[in-house]
């Protein structure tokens, strides 16, 4: 197993240096660079620019700097932040841990309440119930998560039970331990519940699909007929024979919420990998903005692998090669 997913990960090289290159070169192909506005400050002299230049090697040719950025990010290195004055590492591990603890706990949101309601709708098929949490599923795929965003801040600066915006509140070092986890999960609420209804949708449609296709097999009439419980029936018969699936949307759903989450968080205030990532952008800051790619394909490369193995460890029939 451990060989396999060596093996896999640097099956992916390849494709992160074809990323790379390709946003490499379109921030050479963008008018301008990080130092284009202090060339409009006449109080700045040619050779404060040439010496900027040579400090973050923008006076080299573009191979040779891609190149040098190549050698640098395989031993960790992403280089120097223009607009931070900081390493990049630095500045990707802050943001990407509360980029992470967005997505995990939008994931949790989807999956506690997407497929016990997925399991309900299939049991008690075409029935009040199943009605409801389908039009509620259709309902929440079909809402704008911007929209739903703004509905959120504005519910919140109306009531005053949640904060907006933000990860943590101003007297946060001043918490005990119990205390700083209370006030992240209340800085976590809102901007969660935004990213996880979308999710939550599919996990419901998926499920019921899934276990209404399993509900109608052969094996699950003979255990009906044997007089199992009905719990029973749908948790151990049923419901595991369609975790294959759902845990192949669990590793999609992984990345698409590490990538999905940029314009909730810009939105909601919450300081993880978005605003660092249009920062880097507007500020034509190179490394930065590199290194925010590379962390975006790595969370899709790494979702998809997940998935696999998870696969493999509850289905042995399959093998991932």
């Amino acid at each position: 197993m451990v060989s396999v997913i060596i093996r896999r990960i640097f099956i992916t090289l390849p494709l992160l240096l074809v990323i790379t290159f390709f946003i490499f070169s379109l921030q050479e192909l963008a008018p301008g660079d990080f130092l284009s506005r202090f060339r409009q400050d006449p109080t700045i002299s040619t050779e404060l620019l040439h010496a900027y230049e040579k400090e973050f090697n923008l006076d080299k040719p573009f191979l040779i700097r891609f190149g040098s950025w190549c050698i640098n990010a395989l031993q960790g290195d992403f280089g120097y932040s223009f607009s931070y004055r900081m390493p990049v590492m630095i500045l990707i591990v802050s943001r990407l841990t509360n980029t992470l603890y967005l997505a995990l706990a939008s994931l949790l949101i989807a999956l506690v309440f997407g497929i016990p309601g997925g399991i309900t709708s299939a049991v008690y098929k075409n029935q009040m119930i199943d009605k409801i949490i389908r039009f509620m599923s259709y309902f929440f795929m079909s809402i704008p998560s911007i929209f739903l965003a703004l509905v959120m801040i504005f519910i919140a600066a109306r009531t005053q039970i949640f904060p907006v915006g933000g990860v943590q509140s101003i007297n946060f070092e001043t918490m005990n331990a119990w205390s700083k986890i209370k006030d992240l999960l209340w800085h976590l609420i809102l901007p969660a519940s935004v990213l996880g209804v979308s999710a939550l949708a599919h996990y419901m449609r998926q499920t019921r699909a899934q276990m209404l296709e399993v509900l109608n097999e052969d094996y699950i009439r003979v255990a009906r007929a044997k007089g199992l419980h009905p719990a029973k029936i749908i948790g151990k018969h049923a419901f595991a024979n369609t975790l294959n699936s759902l845990i192949t949307l669990v590793g999609y759903s992984l990345g698409f919420l590490l990538n999905g989450s940029f314009l909730v968080e810009i939105i909601m205030g919450w300081p993880g990998m978005a605003r660092l990532t249009i920062d880097a952008l507007f500020n034509h800051d190179g490394p930065l903005l590199m290194a925010s790619c590379v962390v975006a394909s790595c969370a899709l490369i790494m979702g998809n692998l997940i998935a696999d193995i998870l696969l493999t460890l509850v289905d042995p029939r399959i093998s991932i090669k």
